[in-house]
């Protein structure tokens, strides 16, 4: 089993960095280094932060460098570690695991969903993966509930996985064996990790050149066309039309909405969409009428940002995993019938009194409604608790002339619960 002794010196000099990094401020006066956990207790504080250094220090001597050779001068600014191997500029980072699973772990023989299964990195580190080539994932052997940095002995290598590919492992608040974390992180499995004479050559990161990347509440817009700037990506005849069945339903959940003063979403799985060329814009429609394919309403949240909204993920997809351009390339190709994982419309609570008066006239009469609306158009590739999702979607931020809502009674197709029209110029996401 390969390891690296952890020295009485790495340790001392692993404490009193902890403490420099503690006390470092910006040049406004700011603490410089915020953490991604909180402690109660200062021995567990100090474990946290000497682990991290551990790490580091021991990843130089294992690759053969002078583990002093990663200490920073300073810490105002938060900036990777400047460890370095064959061209590839590398982050460590350091798992605690009891010793009784040691072995599993070192030999990846550790079942899926068992203890120690996945090393994590946190989310809230996602835009300084773009500053690195390789995460290199290490472990140390602690019992549960030991926080004294003397007991660290060894540190033992897992491996390394490339820093854009770890945006592509499924996030969660909680461990393979379902405790919750202090903070949501990535999962990257044991399993999946190469030993370090596979890094034979430099490993290209994408990430910089990503036009966006960040988290909001452990939902990560990995890439999205830059919509906020293109105000030429106005959807233009969009309509969604609702049958009588469907719009009783619609009443129903807006009026608890609006006495929990939240949104609504109306979700549909399993449906498909065509894509017709129409001159110089692309024709996107679907429609339902299964009833079944209609999932439960959720009224818990009170979406923020924009008031109308209607997304469309995609099918999982291989070639989709990491790559923005084949999201754009399959959306934007002329064909009948593709399927879609899910559809969700977002009703937003501005609007949610103003539908319920029109469902109330229409609905009373036998009729369906049509909602129709100028809006924006956006494809993202998104990470979220479930892993990687390719969604394209149209929405508004603004009420009023943007959103230009009209709600008009129509009589009501019992052939179809739902359809959805709309067009957008075929460059709109170029």
């Amino acid at each position: 089993m390969e390891r690296v002794e952890i020295t009485d010196k790495m340790i001392s000099m692993a404490i009193n960095e902890s403490k420099r990094r503690d006390q470092a401020l910006t040049k406004t006066g700011r603490k410089a280094f915020q953490h991604h956990f909180t402690a109660n207790r200062e021995d567990r504080t100090l474990f946290n932060n000497v682990l991290g250094f551990i790490g580091q220090f021991a990843f130089c001597a294992y690759i053969g460098q002078d583990w002093r050779s990663s200490i920073r001068k300073d810490y105002k600014i938060i900036e990777a570690a400047k460890i370095e191997f064959k061209g590839n500029r590398v982050s460590v980072k350091t798992e605690s695991v009891a010793p009784e699973y040691l072995e599993k772990v070192t030999n990846k023989t550790i079942s899926e969903n068992e203890k120690y299964s996945s090393c994590l990195y946190p989310l809230g580190q996602i835009n300084l993966l773009k500053d690195y080539n390789v995460v290199f994932f290490g472990a140390v052997a602690v019992s549960s509930g030991n926080y004294n940095v003397n007991d660290l002995k060894c540190w033992y290598p897992l491996g390394w996985i490339a820093a854009e590919k770890v945006i592509e492992c499924p996030i969660s608040p909680r461990t393979p064996s379902g405790a919750r974390l202090p903070y949501p992180s990535f999962h990257i499995n044991v399993k999946n990790l190469k030993h370090i004479s596979e890094l034979n050559v430099v490993q290209p990161n994408k990430l910089k050149y990503r036009k966006r990347s960040f988290d909001v509440k452990g939902f990560v817009v990995i890439d999205s066309t830059d919509i906020d700037s293109k105000k030429r990506d106005i959807v233009t005849d969009f309509w969604i039309y609702f049958n009588n069945q469907l719009l009783k339903e619609l009443e129903q959940r807006c009026r608890l909405a609006l006495k929990n003063k939240t949104g609504v979403n109306l979700a549909i799985d399993d449906l498909n969409f065509a894509v017709k060329a129409m001159d110089d814009e692309l024709n996107f429609s679907l429609s339902l009428n299964e009833w079944d394919n209609i999932l439960p309403w959720d009224e818990k949240k009170a979406y923020r940002g924009g008031f109308f909204q209607v997304q469309f993920w995609l099918t999982e997809k291989k070639e989709y995993s990491g790559n923005l351009e084949s999201v754009i390339d399959d959306v934007k190709q002329p064909s009948f019938n593709k399927p879609l994982k899910r559809a969700v419309l977002y009703v937003r609570k501005p609007l949610i009194e103003t539908l319920i008066n029109k469902c109330k006239d229409v609905s009373n009469e036998g009729k369906g409604l049509r909602i129709s609306a100028n809006l924006c158009f956006r494809i993202e590739e998104t990470n979220s608790w479930r892993g990687i999702e390719h969604k394209f979607e149209v929405y508004s931020k603004e009420l009023g002339n943007v959103l230009r809502l009209k709600l008009l009674e129509q009589n009501d197709d019992k052939k179809n619960l739902l359809k959805i029209d709309f067009n957008i110029k075929k460059d709109a996401c170029a």
